[in-house]
C-alpha cells in the first residue's frame, strides 16, 4: 500500500484560515473561501464555521452549503451543481486501514461525489469512496457508507434506502418506483 505523501504544515495553514474567514468581510471571505477549495460555482452560497483540510474540493453553481461544513481527507470531493447541503455535514475522503504487514495506519485515498440536485440532510456523514446520485436526498443523521442511487432517499446508520423515484414528471414532481407504492399500499 502506498502512503499519501501529507504536508501538515499546509493542513495547519488551511486550519487557521478556516477558523479566521468566519471574522472577515464579505470580500475578504469570498477570496479566502477560493484559496480553500479548488474552485466554487457562481451563485453559490457557503455559510460560516466550515473547516476544510483539503484544496481538493470543488463546488458546483447554485449551490447552498449551510454552517459546519467539514472536509476531511486529501482525495477530490466534488459538489455537483444546485446541491443542498444543511447544517454540520461531514464528508470523509481518506481511509485510514492498518497495514497488516507492519502494524502501522496509511493513508488512502476515497473521493466523494455529489451529483447535481442532491439535497443532504443536518449532520450527515459520508465516507470515502461514496457517491451521492443525482436528486437524492439524504436524511437527517445519516451515515452513508456506500453509493445512494440517483433519485432515492436514504436515512438511518448506515443509511438505507426507503423511496426511489424514476423521474421528475410534469409540474416538478417525483413519480414514484411501481415498487415503492406497491409497498406503502400493503401496509395501510
Amino acid at each position: 500500500m502506498e502512503k499519501l505523501n501529507i504536508d501538515f504544515t499546509k493542513v495547519d495553514d488551511l486550519h487557521l484560515l478556516c477558523k479566521q474567514i468566519d471574522l472577515m468581510n464579505t470580500e475578504d471571505r469570498e477570496k479566502a473561501l477560493k484559496k480553500l477549495f479548488f474552485s466554487i460555482g457562481e451563485g453559490s452560497v457557503i455559510r460560516r464555521g466550515i473547516m476544510v483540510d483539503t484544496q481538493n474540493a470543488s463546488i458546483g453553481n447554485n449551490c447552498f452549503i449551510n454552517h459546519n461544513l467539514t472536509v476531511l481527507g486529501f482525495s477530490p470531493v466534488v459538489i455537483g451543481n444546485n446541491v443542498g447541503i444543511s447544517s454540520g455535514v461531514t464528508l470523509i475522503a481518506i481511509k485510514h486501514p492498518q497495514n497488516p504487514l507492519y502494524g502501522e495506519w496509511v493513508d488512502l485515498p476515497g473521493p466523494i461525489k455529489i451529483c447535481d440536485g442532491a439535497l443532504i440532510g443536518a449532520n450527515v456523514t459520508i465516507f470515502p469512496g461514496v457517491v451521492i446520485g443525482e436528486n437524492a436526498k439524504v436524511g437527517a443523521g445519516a451515515v452513508v457508507v456506500k453509493d445512494v442511487p440517483p433519485g432515492a432517499t436514504v436515512f438511518g446508520n448506515p443509511a438505507r434506502v426507503i423511496k426511489t423515484s424514476k423521474t421528475i414528471g410534469e409540474h416538478g414532481k417525483s413519480q414514484l418506483d411501481d415498487r415503492y407504492l406497491a409497498q406503502t399500499t400493503q401496509r395501510d
